[in-house]
């Protein structure tokens, strides 16, 4: 048999013969508790929201020092472009149809400058959302999951060591604001 099953197992005495003094005595601790218990809400809100906008400027280096390193990746690029044609011109290989092949895929493979545009974007609108009033919970669980394809893409595009290691510290950091943001309402 399972305890709920019995009737009489929580006995509760009438607290409506609780004298006027008992009632105010309860009703000052739980307004006390009540009070405590916001003031710990206040102050752990405060520390996570703190948090949050360390990581994000944290987030928003990554993305500059990612800027800066691929500012000289296209002329990289293109030499190395270069230096691939002038071999196949030399070896009587240039295929116009190739050519044009290598030209696109250099241009799609170096740039983000898309990505870290949209990852900035995202970053302003996580802080802008901290500033709300009403509980921004899941709009800011979303942003974090944008903020991750973004490093993804960038990690897919980046032939550059440097680079790569910058994309690992982001998600780092966006894993780690995503448990942050688990106790946020």
């Amino acid at each position: 048999e399972h305890l709920l099953s019995f009737s009489d197992i929580f006995m509760q005495d009438s607290l409506a013969d609780l004298p006027e003094e008992a009632w105010n005595c309860i009703e000052e601790a739980i307004e006390k508790a009540l009070i405590e218990l916001n003031a710990m809400r206040q102050r752990e809100g405060q520390e996570i929201e703190a948090d949050l906008r360390k990581r994000i400027e944290f987030l928003s280096r990554y993305i500059e020092k990612i800027e800066e390193l691929s500012e000289g990746r296209s002329e990289k690029e293109f030499e190395q472009l270069q230096h691939r044609l002038r071999s196949m011109i030399k070896n009587g290989e240039l295929d116009p149809a190739r050519l044009e092949l290598e030209i696109a895929l250099l241009a799609d493979r170096v740039d983000v400058t898309e990505e870290c545009i949209r990852f900035k974007s995202h970053n302003k609108l996580f802080l802008e959302s901290l500033e709300k009033p009403e509980p921004v919970g899941r709009k800011l669980n979303f942003l974090l999951q944008e903020m991750n394809r973004e490093a993804n893409t960038i990690g897919a595009k980046a032939n550059d060591a440097e680079i790569a290691h910058l994309v690992v510290q982001i998600k780092e950091e966006v894993e780690k604001l995503r448990e942050q943001v688990q106790n946020i309402e």
